[in-house]
């Protein structure tokens, strides 16, 4: 079984249901210049801001998602997200600054970091951004990272900020915020984003045989890649935002 879509990216994450599949469909060309992350949150986050110019993640509208073949930017963002949940509420200060940033791109990797760190609250920073800010992903995002945190005090916000809203997207994460009805995401997701091997960050290479991984399905069971090799194809399916 081969990878041949140029168009699946290296990581898909689902905020709402913490699951992440750790796959880089590439060939090896964004594997160049980035040097080591910083230790450092700051200086962590000058290093994604000089990586990831977020083409297409900000100016409300914009559908230009896919990244070019040789572009680093999803890598060192990735990389990046690692270190900061590894961090954990040392983090947290110069996340919510970046909270702040004008910047649509960098604001809603704040926000997606957020989601995933250990110690942290949710800050009134993401409260504002999901009741103020202009762009609609960040909004988005925003109501993700509290529902992920957890706690029953957000319930109320999302039910009223769920009756304004006027982006269909924006709306339907408030609604799958409410579906979590306050219950936080599992320790095991957060400890397996820290833990994760960045080494295998370019294991699937395009024209070649994926490499083996395992998931668990809705029903509690484990499912590997390799008990469908020689028996059907497998068509892997990452429904953006709506997952």
């Amino acid at each position: 079984m081969s990878v041949r879509s140029r168009e699946w990216r290296q990581l898909a994450i689902s905020p709402i249901t913490g699951v992440f599949l750790l796959l880089s469909m590439t060939d090896g060309a964004n594997s160049q210049g980035l040097g080591e992350v910083p230790e450092k949150p700051m200086e962590i986050l000058e290093w994604v801001a000089k990586h990831w110019k977020g083409s297409g993640w900000g100016a409300n509208g914009s559908k230009n998602y896919m990244r070019p073949l040789d572009d680093s930017g999803w890598r060192a963002r990735m990389l990046a997200m690692q270190k900061l949940v590894a961090l954990g509420a040392k983090a947290e200060p110069a996340l919510t600054g970046l909270l702040k940033s004008d910047n649509a791109a960098l604001q809603i990797f704040a926000a997606q970091a957020f989601a995933y760190l250990p110690a942290a609250k949710p800050t009134g920073e993401l409260t504002k951004v999901l009741k103020s800010s202009p762009e609609n992903a960040a909004r988005l995002y925003a109501a993700d990272a509290l529902a992920i945190r957890g706690g029953e005090e957000f319930k109320k916000l999302f039910e009223e900020q769920r009756q304004t809203e006027s982006n269909r997207d924006v709306k339907k994460h408030l609604g799958y915020a409410l579906e979590r009805d306050g219950v936080a995401i599992e320790p095991e997701v957060i400890e397996a984003l820290k833990t994760w091997d960045a080494r295998t960050i370019n294991s699937a290479k395009i024209g070649k045989a994926a490499p083996d991984f395992e998931l668990k399905a809705l029903n509690g069971n484990t499912v590997k890649l390799s008990q469908y090799r020689g028996k059907s194809a497998v068509v892997l399916v990452f429904i953006y935002g709506d997952t």
